[in-house]
């Protein structure tokens, strides 16, 4: 059973292509390495370093509440060590496939994932729990299609953005029919009361603008429209309110909304420098919920300590800097947008976790991709990391002087991220940025 827990516009424009043509899919253009490439491994390793440690403190975590709920102390790890094997799997396949064929058949992913999250409304197939209609259960698994929605909203920000990078009014013709577009994906997951979920899907829209190039001005203007939706959202909502109140001041109703973020922090400060040692939490005994899902980053606050908080938020910040890495390598503009849009999502989702766990956001239902229990969003964080890979195999022909990389202004401010720069500085820049004849 695959099953998660509960819960300017006359400024400055995107990108002018510099490829002549009118009308035409910019990606068909560029030329592709044809597998020739090779496989980013230290991200593959980072991967694999991130979900091994991850499995271990969600062992530790859920072994009181598994034992207690199955008389398995392991229960809960042994189905999310199968999931992380058949993750593996799929993530080796997907590695495999040219990730163009995704931009190809970008109005089916789209379609398809909205069919698939309307199945939560259809009695009997869609599974409520905790007030919350996130699942579907067809055939004795249950899937949250959620999940899969992130991924989709990447893939089609990337499609929509490199088609239209030609456009000379950036913000009616570009930012303001996505934004409609991926907003309906959005509301579709609001009215599931998963609004934390919707709105990353529309601050993903907002990156994967920013990534392509439209106007920060833009950005920040229209940034300040969604957050008045945002708020009306949560009045909307006394669940909701009550959130934010417990999160302005949890002492004010310690027993109920505040209780959780209480015994987070208790959690969190307990743990000290070293940690009270693995297996020697005391909050995972019925007094922090959600110990293991989303709020497992408490547990290893409490069990490792600063060392070992720091030693996952540096895999996170590894695991960022080499997926932006493979986006400012790629030699393919949908590639690019693809790759750095998968990266945010991925690290947006884990500082959005560790920053409720540290109480410094209000709760959401989000999971720390690849240490939460949660077998959906193993399974899609897998495949994310499958097409970064295969991704990676552009970047690593473009590296080699077999392609030229596109022109991405949004990225100039990551490529001055030292690390970032550093690993660049190790190749011929030569052979990745083409000089263009001024005469």
């Amino acid at each position: 059973m695959i099953s998660d827990s509960a819960e300017s516009q006359n400024g400055v424009g995107m990108e002018e292509s510099h490829e002549s043509g009118t009308g035409q899919n910019l990606a068909e253009k560029q030329p592709f390495s044809g597998g020739n490439g090779q496989f980013d491994l230290i991200l593959f390793l980072l991967i694999i370093s991130l979900s091994v440690s991850g499995l271990v403190m969600l062992y530790s975590a859920s072994f009181v509440s598994a034992n207690r709920q199955t008389g398995d102390g392991a229960y809960f790890f042994t189905r999310q060590f199968s999931i992380f094997l058949l993750g593996l799997g799929v993530m080796a396949l997907v590695a495999n496939i040219d990730y163009r064929k995704y931009q190809k058949y970008c109005p089916q992913i789209y379609f398809g994932t909205l069919a698939i999250l309307s199945l939560t409304f259809v009695p009997g197939i869609g599974v409520k729990i905790n007030g919350a209609l996130r699942w579907i259960s067809i055939g004795g698994m249950q899937f949250q299609p959620s999940e899969l929605a992130k991924l989709a909203a990447v893939i089609f920000c990337a499609d929509f953005l490199t088609r239209r990078a030609r456009s000379r009014d950036p913000f009616r013709a570009v930012f303001l029919p996505l934004m409609i577009i991926v907003g309906i994906m959005a509301g579709t997951i609001v009215l599931q009361r998963d609004l934390s979920t919707g709105a990353v899907i529309i601050t993903m829209g907002f990156v994967m603008c920013f990534l392509a190039g439209l106007s920060l001005r833009t950005l920040f203007l229209a940034g300040g429209a969604g957050s008045l939706m945002l708020v009306f959202l949560i009045l909307i909502e006394d669940y909701r309110l009550r959130r934010i109140i417990a999160f302005l001041n949890p002492w004010s109703d310690r027993r109920n909304a505040g209780y959780h973020i209480i015994q987070s922090l208790i959690a969190v400060g307990s743990g000290g420098f070293s940690g009270k040692g693995l297996g020697m939490s005391v909050s995972k005994y019925n007094y922090l919920p959600e110990e293991f899902t989303d709020f497992i980053f408490a547990v290893i606050c409490e069990e490792t300590g600063f060392i070992g908080s720091v030693f996952f938020i540096a895999l996170f910040i590894a695991i960022f800097l080499r997926g932006m890495r493979v986006a400012l390598r790629c030699g393919n503009r949908f590639g690019t947008l693809l790759a750095g849009g998968i990266t945010s999502l991925i690290t947006l989702q884990a500082g959005i976790n560790m920053g409720v766990v540290l109480s410094i956001l209000p709760t959401t239902g989000l999971p720390l991709p690849f240490v939460s229990y949660g077998r959906s969003s193993m399974l899609v964080s897998c495949i994310m990391i499958g097409i970064l890979l295969n991704i990676s195999k552009d970047a690593s022909a473009v590296e080699n002087g077999e392609q030229d990389k596109p022109n991405m202004p949004g990225l100039d401010l990551l490529r001055r991220i030292p690390a970032i720069r550093k690993a660049r500085s190790n190749m011929d820049l030569s052979a990745v940025v083409p000089v263009r004849n001024e005469n």
